[in-house]
């Protein structure tokens, strides 16, 4: 079956600009670690002393956006494609701000922290099963804004301004911005992906250069 849609070419081209934006962050984040990957297999290191978590987290972003190019640069876009691209972008929402909640942990070395921002997301997708969708929707809005406020809080505290500016900038696409109508003279969903593609950039390097 299809999703009888035309072409938005806009939003397609945000999402790759997006896209962008989550591959170099995760670069920045390889390249700032020499060998982790090595290290993290072959010998005792644990996760938090490797950026996998952030790595995952931009990875998710990314993969959403990967979907969203496809979804709305295709005419005629199949059902299966447009569904996969709403839960990959549903899980970019609960994950990949966990996920980078809790490098940052890692990086400022509270562990304890750091590991029940993952525990989260373990949380949140099995309430996604087990409870009704309200209910589910709700635990997952009090994640979200968990992880955010993490970043914020934690960013201050350690006076990582990139890493607070990053957040603001984020908090500012998803609360002000959002994805429905229009912003700034475009699909409101456009300027959603570039503002989110500026947090990205901002937020992998507080979590590469500390």
């Amino acid at each position: 079956m299809t999703q009888r849609t035309t072409v938005q070419w806009s939003t397609s081209i945000s999402d790759a600009v997006l896209c962008v934006s989550g591959l170099f962050a995760i670069h920045r984040l390889h390249s700032f670690s020499d060998n982790w990957f090595f290290h993290l297999v072959a010998t005792s290191a644990q996760l938090e002393d490797t950026p996998l978590c952030g790595i995952l987290g931009f990875l998710t972003i990314v993969i959403a956006s990967c979907l969203g190019i496809l979804r709305f640069g295709v005419p005629n876009c199949p059902t299966g494609l447009v569904n996969l691209h709403k839960k990959a972008s549903w899980f970019a929402g609960i994950g990949g701000m966990s996920l980078l909640a809790a490098q940052l942990n890692f990086l400022y070395q509270h562990i304890n922290a750091a590991y029940l921002h993952l525990l989260d997301v373990v949380v949140v997708l099995l309430a996604s099963i087990v409870l009704p969708s309200k209910l589910s929707s709700t635990l997952q809005q009090l994640q979200e804004v968990g992880a955010v406020l993490s970043l914020w809080i934690l960013s201050v505290t350690q006076e990582n301004w990139v890493g607070m500016l990053g957040t603001e900038v984020l908090i500012v696409a998803v609360i002000i911005i959002g994805t429905e109508g229009r912003c700034l003279g475009m699909p409101s969903v456009d300027a959603f992906h570039y503002t989110l593609a500026c947090s990205l950039y901002l937020l992998s390097r507080a979590l590469a250069e500390g």
